[in-house]
């Protein structure tokens, strides 16, 4: 039974009375027909018609009311006086009222003066027992209706009587066995019908208590209070139609039924109708502005369609004259919740609990709050103590599973999804969608991909779940159909700014740089501050070689996140890549200032030295970088290059043969290996090295023969050099092909163009690692003799002498 539907029930005391209205005027009328028949045989005979009169005395005290009650003891006097018997006169003293409530005093003259018989004292017991119920007298009640049964164990009202007193004090097995008893006697009764039903209400036996209220509004179809108490099991159960249904006729019928109509507000609530619910809670309030349960309720009905401002305001009204309302502190607590109030929150929610440690309701709100607070060990904490209580309450574990999964817990949120999937399958779509999740975040595609195709399945417009089952594919590598994916979720949400960035993702990633661009842009246009979008359009221009509209993206996107070290590492690439050494070196060391424990920016700013000649600072960055990132080749690599480049032979043939250990097959590395040791002298490593890489491109072809005129001369080679050089490359930008044309001046042509060669290849701009890398070579020319090695030497003079330091 929900909380709230105790609530409700604590609201019935005055329509239980409103139930018995109806029988007890028909009671009345018969009194009145009686009422003259037995005073005219009271003056007749009074030994012979008193027992009769004073049974008759005994139920008007249990059903009339005051006015009809005060005639009978009327009617005792007058009978006396007209007769002059003293019994009579003796009654009429004793059945007197002397104050307090009159009924009471009535039934208490008749069983202490023990004038009547076993089967009427019964029925006076009953009806005392009532009486005293209605004042709040249970005890002493409890303790007449037991006399009764004593007296008489098949009167089926004290049974009836006795259950509904246990009922009303939370003791339903008792009841529901006394209200049994009651039906086995007199089957037809209603009011044990109503009764029973309400026991099995309150117990959660719904099916049984709307069987009950059914059998007794057979029987009585204008007992409003069971048709309303119907309504209130529908309610529980579930059957929402039914609930408004049977609580909308019992409205019809008395509109003054404020209990009936805040049950038809909760059945509206439960099946979200919050304008209906609303109207009906306020309808409410509108009779009683002090009813503090209706208030509440209302709350929650702006809680639910999440207006939390509105909440507040009701809640407020309530704490203003209950400071420790435990429902109103749990109902500003989620209020605080949803307008992201979160220390508000645990307050409020906690203050609630303080009162109440077994709301599991409030517990579970508390753990969502810590868990959107990120207090994800106090969330899990709060939602395990939820399930410990209630370990069939799916939206905890659906809670629990989404903080382990916040958390980095991928297994246990897997397995807390997969719980809650197994006890609430009608909710599946969601669930499944974020088990996908889960999965995903641990790497198993597989399992994503099978999880949001199941929940896209019972969902197709499930554009979270399109989105992230594109992100999955596109971890997996598969970008075409992420881009499905995420071209299907734009069909049902296309304002969607995270979704294009994506999609803009997957076409950058699949070197469609200008779609990325279009995808990017549009996710700015729809929220310009979108750093991420920014900074990755920027490197799909940069990819692109548009190294300028890379510059200007970075650089907004650091006028929003200025400390953000990738975006400054990629603008400084794109600066290195533009040819601005010094701009990009700046940008690493500030990169690197933000986070000095990141390889790749160690190896960024280590290329940036490279390029202008510090070599011996970019080894100390590269070695950094390793430091770092023992298995990062690529600074390795250039580390490598690094060692060549200032000469340092023998640290450059270890760093390359540390890359081919682990990848033997790489021909760079092995070429680059067998370079260096012709560069050291090492001729014979150098041939081994260059036979090993095969002589399949011209680069390195050039390398070989190269390797061959310092060993034999030039004029055993002077063919393999006109062939090699008089043909144009088809990588004319690889380390070597790209100054074949100023070599070819220098080894093959007869006239000596090398200078004005010299000058072209100086206009191209060449990066410092070109101009290091053709010093280099000219180094070696110089070493064959002849005019060959005097245009080297010249060639070298005037490339040196444009190399800064």
């Amino acid at each position: 039974m929900s909380d709230t539907g105790r609530r409700v029930a604590g609201r019935e005391p005055d329509s239980e009375r409103d139930a018995e209205a109806g029988p007890a005027k028909r009671r009345t009328t018969d009194e009145r027909r009686g009422f003259d028949a037995t005073y005219d045989d009271l003056c007749a005979d009074p030994a012979a018609h008193l027992p009769h009169a004073l049974e008759l005395a005994a139920h008007a005290a249990g059903h009339s009311d005051e006015a009809m009650l005060r005639r009978w003891t009327d009617m005792f006097a007058q009978a006396a006086e007209a007769t002059g018997d003293e019994a009579l006169r003796t009654w009429s003293d004793r059945l007197r009222p002397a104050g307090g409530d009159p009924a009471l005093h009535t039934l208490t003259a008749l069983i202490t003066h023990d004038a009547l018989d076993a089967t009427v004292r019964a029925w006076a017991y009953v009806h005392r027992g009532k009486a005293l119920y209605f004042a709040d007298r249970d005890d002493e009640a409890l303790t007449d209706l037991d006399r009764a049964i004593g007296l008489d164990p098949r009167n089926a009202m004290a049974w009836t009587t006795r259950g509904e007193i246990h009922r009303w004090g939370d003791r339903l097995d008792e009841a529901l066995r006394d209200l049994s008893t009651a039906l086995d006697l007199e089957p037809a009764l209603p009011l044990a019908l109503t009764r029973r039903g309400e026991t099995h209400r309150l117990a959660g036996r719904h099916a049984e208590a709307i069987a009950d209220f059914t059998a007794a509004l057979a029987l009585d179809p204008d007992d409003t209070w069971a048709l309303g108490s119907r309504g209130q099991a529908h309610q529980a159960a579930g059957h929402d139609a039914e609930a408004v249904a049977d609580l909308t006729a019992a409205l019809d019928r008395d509109p003054t039924l404020v209990w009936v109509q805040g049950s038809r507000g909760r059945a509206h609530l439960d099946a979200d109708r919050y304008d209906e619910a609303l109207a009906d809670f306020t309808a409410v309030l509108d009779r009683d502005p002090t009813d503090v349960w209706a208030r509440c309720a209302r709350a929650e009905v702006h809680i639910r369609a999440e207006r939390p401002d509105e909440a507040s305001a009701d809640v407020a009204a309530v704490l203003a004259v209950a400071p420790r309302h435990q429902w109103a502190l749990a109902v500003r607590g989620e209020a605080h919740r949803q307008a992201d109030r979160h220390a508000e929150a645990i307050t409020d929610l906690t203050a609630a609990l303080d009162l109440d440690p077994d709301d599991a309701w409030t517990r579970g709100q508390r753990g969502q709050a810590h868990r959107q607070a990120g207090h994800h060990d106090e969330a899990i904490a709060d939602l395990t103590a939820v399930l410990a209580a209630e370990p069939g309450w799916s939206w905890a574990l659906a809670q629990r599973a989404e903080t382990h999964h916040e958390a980095g817990h991928h297994a246990e949120a897997v397995a807390d999804f997969t719980a809650a999937l197994a006890l609430d399958p009608d909710d599946a779509f969601w669930m499944r969608a974020h088990r996908g999740e889960t999965h995903r975040l641990a790497g198993r595609h597989a399992e994503a991909i099978a999880d949001f195709t199941a929940a896209l399945a019972a969902d197709p417009a499930y554009a979270w779940a399109l989105g992230k089952r594109g992100r999955t594919h596109f971890q997996a590598g598969r970008h075409d159909q992420a881009i499905a994916d995420y071209t299907a979720a734009l069909a049902v949400a296309p304002e969607d700014a995270w979704t294009l960035a994506m999609r803009g993702e997957a076409h950058h990633e699949a070197g469609r740089y200008n779609k990325a661009v279009t995808d990017y842009t549009a996710a700015l246009a729809l929220d310009p501050e979108y750093t991420w979008a920014l900074s990755r359009r920027g490197e799909a221009h940069r990819e692109a070689g548009r190294h300028a509209e890379a510059i200007t993206d970075y650089t907004a996107a650091l006028t929003l996140e200025p400390g953000d070290a990738w975006t400054l590492g990629s603008r400084g690439q794109a600066h290195r890549e533009a040819g601005r050494p010094e701009q990009a070196l700046a940008d690493f060391t500030a990169a690197l200032a933000v986070d000095p424990e990141w390889a790749w920016l160690h190896a960024g700013r280590g290329e940036a030295r490279a390029d202008t000649g510090r070599y011996a600072e970019a080894v100390a960055d590269f070695t950094a970088a390793l430091a770092l990132e023992p298995d990062y080749t690529l600074a390795l690599e250039r580390r490598g290059e690094a060692h060549r480049q200032a000469g340092r032979h023998s640290e450059a043939i270890a760093d390359f043969t540390a890359l081919l250990e682990l990848d033997p097959d790489d021909t760079w590395t092995r070429v680059q290996r067998g370079v260096t040791h012709r560069q050291a002298g090492a001729y014979r490593q150098a041939r081994e090295d260059f036979a090993a890489a095969g002589s399949g491109d011209p680069g390195r072809r050039f390398e070989a023969v190269l390797l061959d005129s310092l060993e034999s001369g030039l004029d055993p080679c002077r063919d393999r050099w006109r062939d090699l050089l008089g043909t144009p490359p088809d990588e004319p930008d690889g380390d070597a092909t790209r100054f074949f044309g100023l070599l070819r001046t220098i080894l093959v042509d007869a006239d000596d163009t090398s200078a004005r060669a010299t000058r072209d290849f100086l206009d191209g701009h060449p990066d410092h690692d070109a101009r290091a890398d053709v010093l280099r070579y000219l180094e070696e020319l110089t070493a064959l003799g002849g005019e060959p090695a005097d245009r080297a030497r010249r060639s070298h003079g005037l490339i040196a002498a444009h190399v800064p330091g």
